[in-house]
């Protein structure tokens, strides 16, 4: 059936439809960086209130906004601070309407009020995460959460701190409004009408990742490996090049994009170097941009000075917030020649995590450092409890809040048999005070788990590159939850799902790379063969309940053998960044990244596909009573 035919199915389908129902109830979707929150409305029971929160909602002026004050097991509230921490001006607060009869159950949605003032209702509104009876009959309840509470429960897992203020309990990576929008209203007038049928249809069908950009440098030349590392947070991404020559050969460098309006484009400051850069340095081997509120990068550069490494932070200047600056260079204090200290970073507020996973004969070690606000100093070294000679511990790690994930890839553990292992890998989830190893369920010898590592929140991924399940080398990744699915009394963490490919096979390394944000998880493959030998791919899940779902595979749209495409990869608000670190655009091996939107804006149901759902979406929406 051709395009246009379908569209004038669609469009009968839809006035019968039109003709025939009638939403009575309005719905609001809450776009974070979480997943969407879907609200249905009590527009009958809170008219007053209803019709105040959709004016806010249809104006815009929870856009960009975020949740500042987390508590776990009571509430999240939003709708008073924006991502910089900047209070936002409401209009005229409105009468409570409390007396409804709607408890503050869990899921519910209530208005804020402030300083014990009834009716101080504004925008601000917080959304319970248990029943909080105490609330009851003091604030009016207005809603609830329809679809997902797996969003807001992920939230008010979130880590917080205390900055002051009213920012006693912020979560400590952003959780980010990115848009309110009523369902159905796809152009974004603050209304459902045909318009908004017509942004569907004009793009049905249309599959996830709706649109990729190759992002490279004009110095980007032969051998630089721009593309080696990547990582993403909010609006930067920055790529790593180590084999680049600015101060040296292999000293490196590394490359900052910005997001300005949909844009992905080379920051005002795109190159950054090292103050003391030398020859074999690997300066951008590894990097990762901070997920908290404070913009900042740290690159590692574990060739420096012989091998012994060191790591790198970068900020914007205060004077001009558009150059960045060196903040500091870092080192272990117990540094020696060869433990390629900075082979791994990642960075979370005002912590660093460093690997050093040749230490001690490669039975590595990974540091901690924080920031006090003037100096970064040295906190902690972590080493395995029951670390061993060449378990390569520290060469993968990642950390988000308090807890950090550290990857042993080469270490030997008893397999479901009680048989020894030999390189079956394993990782090590430390927090304040406690230690918690993981090891795959089905482990067995050479799966080599904990290749590669993330953590975000309660989710955690680990890539098992040596995992045969679709020949040798075909690779896995397995998705570990916090206090598991269905347990919130369990302190460990559970095994959720293993990931493998749907058209996995021999030798595709798929778990070289991984990523993970909660609501999805992004995989490399840097050795699948879709366009040419070790041309290289990446596979996008998403969370269905418990359940992880593969939803797409992306592969460059110029890819070609050995481009190694899936070397690293990094999810971030809405989008993905793989890098291909052997592409040859412009010169052999001078390297690539790339840039993926992981669904279309148009998308109501969430499903990050364009398709008749969205159609009735839109309908069970229609004449809603809104403006």
């Amino acid at each position: 059936m051709g395009i246009r035919v379908k569209k004038l199915v669609l469009t009968f389908v839809f006035l019968f439809l039109v003709t025939t129902c009638k939403a009575e109830t309005p719905i609001v979707v809450l776009e974070t960086n979480y997943g969407d929150i879907v609200i249905e409305l009590y527009k009958d029971d809170t008219p007053v209130t209803v019709v105040n929160f959709l004016d806010y909602v249809n104006s815009g002026f929870f856009d960009g906004t975020m949740f500042h004050r987390v508590i776990n097991n009571f509430m999240i509230q939003a709708g008073a601070f924006d991502t910089e921490l900047q209070s936002l001006t409401p209009g005229s607060t409105i009468i409570n309407e409390k007396d409804n009869g709607r408890l503050n159950e869990r899921g519910t949605i209530a208005m804020a009020l402030s300083g014990g003032d009834p009716n101080s209702g504004a925008a601000g509104f917080y959304i319970n995460h248990v029943h909080n009876t105490h609330l009851d009959d003091v604030h009016c309840v207005f809603g609830q959460v329809i679809s997902d509470m797996n969003v807001v429960d992920a939230i008010a897992a979130i880590q917080t701190v205390n900055v002051g203020g009213p920012f006693a309990t912020l979560p400590e990576i952003p959780a980010i409004i990115y848009s309110a929008r009523l369902l159905g209203d796809s152009d974004g007038d603050g209304k459902v009408d045909l318009r908004d049928f017509g942004m569907i249809t004009n793009q049905w069908p249309q599959g996830p990742l709706t649109s990729s950009l190759e992002i490279a440098d004009a110095n980007i030349v032969a051998q630089d490996y721009f593309g080696h590392s990547v990582s993403i947070a909010r609006d930067y991404a920055v790529a790593g090049a180590p084999g680049n020559v600015p101060s040296g050969d292999n000293a490196g460098s590394v490359y900052l994009y910005e997001n300005r309006e949909g844009n992905w484009q080379p920051a005002n400051q795109a190159e950054l170097t090292a103050s003391d850069a030398n020859d074999g340095d690997w300066f951008g081997y590894s990097v990762g941009m901070n997920a908290g509120y404070y913009k900042m990068t740290i690159v590692g550069a574990p060739g420096d000075d012989s091998q012994t490494g060191a790591a790198y932070v970068f900020a914007p200047n205060t004077v001009d917030p558009n150059k960045w600056i060196q903040m500091t260079r870092i080192t272990a204090s117990d540094a020696n020649e060869g433990d390629w200290f900075g082979n791994s970073v990642s960075m979370s507020t005002f912590t660093a995590l460093i690997g050093a996973y040749r230490d001690n004969d490669k039975t590595g070690a990974a540091y901690i450092f924080g920031y006090d606000g003037s100096e970064w100093s040295e906190l902690t070294k972590l080493t395995a409890s029951d670390g061993a000679v060449d378990d390569k511990f520290g060469n993968s790690v990642s950390v988000t809040g308090d807890r950090v994930i550290i990857g042993a890839y080469t270490d030997d553990i008893n397999d479901v048999n009680g048989v020894n292992a030999v390189d079956a890998g394993s990782a090590y989830i430390f927090t304040k005070g406690a230690e918690i190893k993981l090891t795959a369920s089905d482990a067995t010898a050479g799966d080599r788990f904990g290749y590669s590592v993330h953590i975000n929140g309660d989710y955690a991924i680990v890539g098992a590159v040596g995992d045969d399940d679709n020949g040798s080398y075909s690779g896995s990744a397995y998705i570990f939850n916090f206090n598991g699915p269905n347990d919130p009394n369990d302190p460990n963490w559970i095994q959720q799902a293993k990931l493998t490919p749907d058209d996995g096979a021999a030798l595709d390394w798929f778990g070289y790379s991984v990523s993970i944000d909660g609501r999805y998880a992004i995989v490399g493959s840097r050795w699948d063969d879709d366009n040419g030998s070790k041309s290289g791919s990446a596979y996008i899940f998403r969370r269905e309940g418990a359940d992880w779902v593969q939803q797409s595979k992306v592969t460059a749209s110029d890819g070609s053998t050995n481009d190694y495409f899936g070397n690293s990869v990094s999810l971030g608000d809405g989008y993905a960044i793989v890098g291909a670190p052997q592409a040859n655009n412009p010169g052999s091996n001078s390297g690539s990244a790339y840039m993926f939107e992981l669904c279309p804006p148009e998308d109501i149901t969430d499903d990050c596909v364009l398709n008749i759902d969205d159609i009735f979406a839109i309908v069970s929406n229609w004449l809603s009573g809104t403006p």
